[in-house]
């Protein structure tokens, strides 16, 4: 879900003129209307995360097949990979990493490659109800968006909330990758015991809470097969999948950046090692692609 290489890329960002209001949802007039897997495009409450027994039925509901089983197999393995045929791979990420930064940066993919995501592309179905997603990831992300707004040489670690807030609030961009997170803030992560324990994610200092309705395209990949080399446990995380931004379309919006109230690490520190940083905190509503 995160990557040494952070931070959007490949993708143009402007401000919105008017950012809209997210606390609460305004109903539209009619019923919702369900896509081919019955997930509805529209929901009138506010956004909310998935307990364990929800994140199961979703699964459950999607009646993925077996070709798309067998690429969210891939895509959720923690484990770093070196057998990809091309360049994007370095031997030190996994493969859906791997897969996004190819994807990102226009890298020819892998016949591998492209059949994931061709795979996890056709599995995409409406959100079906308005989730906050959240995801972890390093100042790299921001500084990537305050260069693209002209901040030369950027270093959000050394930024308040408040100036953050004043900068970002109101951007837009796209993701032109997969954009994944946990419906639940990684509460179904491993224990501390672990390898993929939750604080390899809730240490870093940008904490990125997305806020995708119903419409948004999205898929649920389920649990890896990968067990967890020390506690056997299963790499259950509560993940969705977000579809890439379709060409041009900017459905992402930054409405709000605080502070998150915990502590983090700096980039390349350990778990529990240099936990001097206030974490930032990122708002970000998703709108259909």
């Amino acid at each position: 879900m995160g990557r040494g290489r952070s931070g959007i890329t490949g993708v143009k960002v402007a401000r919105a003129p008017e950012p809209e209001e997210t606390d609460e949802r305004t109903a539209t007039p009619g019923e919702p209307e369900e896509d081919e897997r019955g997930f509805k495009d529209r929901d009138d409450r506010d956004y909310h995360e998935l307990s364990e027994s929800d994140i199961d039925a979703y699964y459950e509901k999607q009646k993925l097949t077996d070709a798309e089983k067998s690429a969210s197999e891939v895509y959720t393995d923690p484990e770093v990979e070196d057998a990809w045929a091309n360049p994007a791979a370095d031997g030190l990420h996994s493969p859906s990493q791997d897969l996004n930064w190819a994807m990102s940066q226009g890298i020819p993919l892998s016949e591998e490659q492209e059949t994931v995501r061709d795979s996890l592309l056709g599995a995409m179905h409406n959100t079906g109800e308005n989730i906050t997603m959240t995801r972890y990831d390093h100042a790299g992300f921001l500084n990537t968006i305050l260069e693209s707004l002209g901040v030369v040489n950027p270093d959000a670690t050394t930024m308040s909330a408040s100036d953050l807030d004043s900068l970002l609030r109101g951007v837009r961009y796209g993701e032109n990758k997969f954009v994944s997170g946990s419906v639940n803030d990684f509460k179904t992560a491993l224990g501390d015991d672990s390898r993929w324990n939750r604080k390899v994610f809730l240490q870093r200092y940008v904490k990125v809470t997305y806020q995708v309705d119903a419409d948004v395209k999205s898929m649920m990949p389920g649990v890896s097969s990968k067990r967890d080399w020390r506690s056997g446990k299963e790499n259950k995380l509560g993940e969705l999948v977000m579809a890439p931004s379709a060409a041009g379309n900017q459905n992402y919006e930054i409405v709000g950046v605080k502070y998150s109230g915990a502590k983090a690490h700096p980039k390349g520190s350990r778990i529990d090692e240099s936990m001097h940083l206030n974490q930032i905190e990122v708002v970000v509503r998703v709108h259909k692609q």
